[in-house]
């Protein structure tokens, strides 16, 4: 045990492995890599084989030659889409006024995952409750509208959801609006 931390870290699974480390790379790493990479973790060489093989049966990696292994991008995935944090304030674009907004009363709550999925992808792309039902956020990113569609959908967006551009709110509700969100911070949080 390590003398400066009474902690022991929890060994990671070895499916959990080989994807962070294909995912970090970016590109094909040969087995070999990824062997000794498992052994350091204290994984032997069946379990690193074994979950290479369930990788790339569920398509989440794909073979690249012989004994080679390279995550596979596919759409704006959950793992680009954390992985990519740091690059989404290059993306944002002048502020018009307009907001984007998801109405999703529709949605059923009885299906817990799809739920989960729902709200982690508006969580994601920075919405926030205006309403019971209503959800906002500034329409600022490029791709507007048709992009956040897109991007929304493949995070796990329900189909029951209405996602639209918003804009005209009374003054009341404007000033909510813009308090959903504490900008001093997210900047101060951006720039660490």
């Amino acid at each position: 045990m390590d003398k400066s931390c009474n902690v022991v870290p929890p060994r990671p699974s070895g499916p959990d492995l080989m994807l962070d480390l294909l995912v970090a790379r970016g590109k094909a790493l040969p087995a070999s890599a990824l062997l000794r990479a498992g052994a350091l973790l204290g994984l032997g060489e069946t379990t690193v084989r074994v979950s290479l093989t369930r990788l790339v049966a569920q398509g989440k990696i794909a073979r690249r030659g012989r004994g080679s292994y390279q995550a596979l991008a596919r759409g704006p995935s959950l793992s680009r889409t954390v992985d990519g944090w740091r690059l989404r304030e290059s993306q944002r674009v002048a502020w018009q006024g307009r907001w984007l907004a998801v109405h999703d009363a529709a949605v059923p709550r009885s299906d817990k995952t799809r739920w989960r999925r729902h709200q982690l992808a508006l969580g994601l792309r920075g919405f926030a409750p205006l309403e019971q039902g209503l959800l906002v956020r500034p329409d600022n990113l490029g791709g507007g509208l048709a992009g956040q569609r897109a991007e929304l959908g493949a995070l796990g967006l329900s189909d029951s959801a209405l996602l639209f551009q918003a804009a005209g709110f009374d003054e009341a509700t404007l000033a909510r609006a813009r308090a959903l969100w504490d900008v001093r911070a997210l900047q101060a949080a951006h720039r660490h």
